[in-house]
């Protein structure tokens, strides 16, 4: 399970593990944030279907929303994508979180 936090970054939850927590990408300028959670999950599932770690799915995802986030028109910023889609940036293991006891 994945959830977004927008500016809090996102989280996930896989069966029998702890819950992997990544920051959201840094953002200058917020200019429109139609369309963050679509540009999310779209990076998330190609980082996915490469077989990439989760952390690295999530991290991609962050990263691909936040260039959605920084321009009117994502289809014309792609330079923003560009950056969005380089190899992530690697997540300190500080950053999985012991999952609940219930």
């Amino acid at each position: 399970m994945v959830c977004t936090q927008g500016a809090r970054g996102a989280i996930a939850l896989e069966p029998g593990r702890d819950v992997v927590r990544v920051p959201a990408e840094p953002v200058q300028e917020v200019v429109d944030t139609n369309g963050a959670g679509d540009a999310f999950f779209a990076g998330f599932l190609q980082a996915h279907v490469l077989g990439w770690p989760t952390v690295e799915c999530l991290d991609r995802g962050s990263r691909t929303a936040a260039a959605c986030v920084r321009s009117r028109d994502l289809a014309g910023e792609v330079s923003h994508l560009a950056v969005a889609l380089r190899a992530p940036r690697p997540v300190p293991p500080t950053e999985a979180a012991p999952r609940p006891r219930t």
